[in-house]
Parts: structure tokens; C-alpha cells; sequence
């Protein structure tokens, strides 16, 4: 989808596996590029020892599975912490109408 441009938007690099990119980014999400860069580094590179004779693209593609992962299994954890912590404040509401009753 494309999106117009702000005239925040600037190249950055970020180097992954060897490899430096220059994207296009809002400034103000340079840093966070930058952080998520380094995580796709550390994970290729994690995965990399595991599996001596795997091409770029195998490594890439596992790397992105184990991302995608990670984020699924905080997803849930966040959507379970919400649950809970939802039926807590309706059992902390219940307990204070009962005792202001």
C-alpha cells in the first residue's frame, strides 16, 4: 500500500547479516528500525549456528518463522494478562459495591 510522503521521511542504513539497506523511514521511527535490525541480525545469526550449510534465503525464512512466533505467543500472553486482569477489576468493583451497600 502506498503511502505519501512526509518530509520527515529519510534514508537510514541498518546492516543485517552483512547486508547494509538503506529504507526509507519516518524520523521519528529511526530508532526503532534500527533496534529491529539488530534483533533480525542477532536472529539470523542465532540461527546460523545451529545449521552450518543453510543458504541466506533458508536462514532468512527461518528467521522471519521465529519472529512471527515470538510475536504469536506475546500476543497471546498479552491477551491473557487483559483476561485477567479484566476479571480482577469486575471482582474489585463487586467487592466495593458490596461493601459500600
Amino acid at each position: 500500500m502506498n503511502t505519501p510522503e512526509t518530509l520527515e521521511d529519510q534514508y537510514t542504513s541498518v546492516e543485517i547479516y552483512g547486508h547494509t539497506l538503506n529504507i526509507k523511514c519516518p524520523s521519528d521511527q529511526i530508532q526503532a528500525l534500527n533496534t529491529s535490525a539488530k534483533l533480525v541480525d542477532e536472529k539470523m545469526r542465532e540461527i546460523k549456528t545451529h545449521q552450518k550449510m543453510v543458504s541466506l534465503e533458508r536462514t532468512a525464512i527461518m528467521t522471519a518463522l521465529n519472529l512471527a512466533h515470538e510475536l504469536i505467543e506475546s500476543r497471546r500472553h498479552n491477551s491473557t494478562q487483559v483476561e485477567d486482569l479484566t476479571a480482577f477489576i469486575v471482582s474489585l468493583e463487586e467487592k466495593i459495591l458490596k461493601s459500600v451497600a
